[in-house]
């Protein structure tokens, strides 16, 4: 994430939009994924094209009713063109949620880039037409946080994205820096689940003259406040427990890094007007500047830590580089451009046959952000222009994050003789059975994972039991079927290329049964309480996942299907009234009817210490066997939102071990925080 935006550049890009038929596609829509973000349209020809850009390696994606595509193109000098082709693209439905009700959210706002949509009353949205890859959807709802989901769309034609919204809160407080000065025209962020920002790249706020915000689009959780501006090191504050609206927040910006260098040319030469990115190596942020006539440069407002330092103009392109600002507050670098040269050869189909039209790809191996496209000629050739001195990898086919196993070869600049043979797929189709039933199951997903080739697809089905996933590189795949209504079944699948391979019918088993009723601390029933299910290991539950909520009826009552014979099941539920204790689901035989009690909620906040010392990254969970966890920071802090009121157990655990090094209890009040500090040290003497 880049904090500014990029200075304007002297450079143009050109380019078409060329559909399915090898036509051009006029009134396409095109954007390209400059700083920020510019749009344009195609002329009759299909023609478009962007000015002011800078010297570095371009994503250019384009759309036409239900075909999109997207390219890259390392822009060097005036006069490039880069084609986009399109394909029939996929459809998206979007389910949005109450997070606490489970109830639909209408009226809600959903994007992806340059589509849009709203949810009908039953909470439903259709995106189309996305590829596949790597998406960012927003949804926004009044009332209601926003949230961004990053999610890997596969190649079915239909994929299907849950998402439950947290009521907002608004939370504020003021920035200051070591002598207590306001800072002003921070930008703020809220980050939520590994400390990355609920609401992707849109700031929640920025800070005034005094140093203070005020975010109101906070979701309700365990939540952190980060703050960068273009001096301090980024602040960020510990874990926040959000139930409500807070103006107590205080940020701490100390005196930033600087890193200050010099680009130069393949001779040793100022580099001029050269790109610099800077990315936080254990972060979400980072920066980009401009090296001056003489090729210098200088960033300031850095974390103390290490990053990733590369550059990249017209005249080549750096490796990336690490620079280390962790014990110093400023360094100095010398980024060398390589040279540039071309990489050149052919596309040929499995009979051999030359390849017209085929789109082909490089990413250079020093800086994995340097890339390019091209298409093939008539004969099925290509050429790479401006790519720099080094290993590259080249491939034919898609321009994807989700390209892997892709038929890719390593190639050198300068090589002339390239030989890439076109990407061929498989395909997997199935059909999913019930035991002792003639319709089938309601609901199912099935999720492949490739044993060698990193894919990973979904497929959803509704009341059809029938799956099918395209566009499978050749390989071995582990399927799993899951469901609301029977036991996770796995089936180990080859993949062929240019080949459907057809499965026999999964007979799926209901395993056994539990069934209950949620009611409130009076005895009442609770309606609409959301429940989750684990399957407990070593005191440890893994729930179940969230798309097969369980929710309960009018008079409280819910039923779970789907258990294995032999494990041992945690069900909890939560309710915007509150939340029950973890109950246990009997190993064997025919489960009693089960009661879940809410009680009200309170929240927990804490450190970890080992004599004295703040013990990052430990696991603190709570419940025995656990129904929730949370990770200390980079200070030993921990907080938890929701938590049963009265007597808890408490563990911690250190990462890659399940065996506690702390156990003990904490009392937990509705109103007012617990604090508690656990010693790690004393508890293991």
């Amino acid at each position: 994430m880049n904090q500014e935006a990029e200075p304007r550049g002297t450079l143009a890009l050109g380019g078409s939009v060329v559909g399915p038929d090898g036509l051009a596609v006029a009134g396409a829509h095109v954007l390209i994924d400059s700083a920020p973000a510019r749009t344009a349209t195609t002329d009759e020809r299909g023609s478009f094209s962007f000015d002011g850009l800078i010297p570095r390696s371009y994503v250019v994606r384009a759309r036409s009713q239900d075909s999109c595509g997207i390219a890259g193109v390392r822009l060097t000098r005036e006069g490039q063109l880069v084609i986009v082709h399109l394909q029939p693209g996929v459809t998206v439905t979007v389910g949005v949620v109450d997070s606490f009700l489970a109830t639909p959210v209408a009226n809600a706002q959903v994007d992806a880039g340059e589509l849009s949509a709203t949810t009908s009353e039953q909470g439903g949205a259709v995106l189309r037409p996305l590829s596949p890859g790597w998406a960012d959807i927003r949804i926004s709802a009044e009332g209601y946080a926003s949230l961004s989901i990053s999610t890997l769309i596969s190649d079915a034609p239909l994929n299907h994205v849950e998402a439950q919204l947290e009521r907002a809160h608004t939370v504020g407080g003021v920035v200051l820096d070591e002598h207590g000065a306001p800072v002003p025209c921070a930008t703020i962020f809220v980050l939520g689940d590994f400390a990355i920002p609920l609401a992707g790249d849109r700031p929640a706020a920025v800070t005034d003259e005094q140093g203070r915000f005020r975010a109101t689009d906070v979701a309700a959780g365990v939540r952190k406040i980060f703050a960068i501006d273009a001096h301090h090191a980024p602040a960020t504050s510990g874990p926040l427990v959000v139930d409500r609206d807070r103006l107590d927040v205080v940020l701490a910006a100390r005196r930033g890094g600087r890193l200050e260098g010099r680009v130069v040319d393949p001779n040793g030469a100022p580099a001029a007007d050269a790109a610099v990115h800077v990315a936080a190596h254990d972060g979400w942020y980072s920066r980009q500047v401009v090296s001056g006539a003489d090729g210098t440069f200088t960033v300031e407002g850095l974390g103390r830590s290490h990053f990733r330092v590369r550059a990249e103009s017209a005249l080549g392109a750096s490796a990336t580089e690490v620079v280390d600002l962790s014990s110093v507050e400023s360094n100095s670098i010398e980024l060398s451009l390589l040279r540039s040269g071309a990489i050149a050869g052919s596309v040929v189909d499995d009979q051999g046959s030359p390849c017209a039209d085929e789109a082909v790809h490089a990413i250079f191996c020093a800086n994995d952000s340097v890339f390019s496209s091209v298409t093939t000629d008539a004969d099925g050739r290509f050429m790479i222009e401006g790519v720099p001195e080094g290993e590259h990898l080249v491939w034919a086919g898609r321009f994807s994050d989700q390209d892997f196993g892709r038929d890719e070869v390593t190639a050198r600049t300068g090589d002339n003789r390239v030989f890439l043979k076109k990407s061929t797929f498989g395909s997997v189709r199935g059909e999913v059975a019930l035991e002792d039933a003639t319709d089938p199951p309601e609901e199912m997903l099935a999720t492949i994972f490739g044993t060698t080739v990193g894919v990973h697809r979904t497929y959803q089905a509704t009341g059809t039991g029938v799956f099918q996933m395209d566009g499978l590189p050749p390989d071995t795949y582990q399927l799993m079927v899951t469901g609301s209504e029977f036991i996770d079944t796995r089936l180990e699948i080859e993949v062929v290329a240019n080949r459907a391979t057809e499965l026999r019918t999964l007979v799926v088993h209901r395993g056994r049964s539990a069934s209950g009723q949620v009611v409130d601390a009076t005895g009442a029933p609770v309606s609409a309480a959301r429940l989750r299910v684990g399957e407990v290991r070593r005191r440890v539950a893994t729930f179940r996942l969230d798309r097969w909520d369980i929710v309960t009826g009018p008079d409280g009552r819910f039923s779970i299907a789907g258990l294995r014979a032999t494990s041992e099941y945690l069900i909890v539920a939560t309710h915007d009234r509150g939340c029950s204790r973890g109950v246990a689901i009997p190993t064997s035989g025919v489960a009693p009817p089960l009661t879940l009690v809410l009680l009200p909620c309170g929240s927990l906040v804490g450190i970890v210490v080992d004599g004295g010392r703040q013990v990052p990254d430990v696991y603190v969970v709570i419940g025995d066997p656990e129904t929730q966890f949370a990770i200390t920071d980079e200070n030993g802090a921990f907080a938890f939102a929701r938590v049963p009121t009265g007597t808890n157990a408490i563990r911690v655990m250190r990462s890659g071990t399940l065996a506690p090094v702390y156990e003990g209890e904490v009392e937990v009040r509705a109103g007012r925080p617990a604090e508690v500090t656990l010693d790690i040290q004393v508890a293991e003497a």
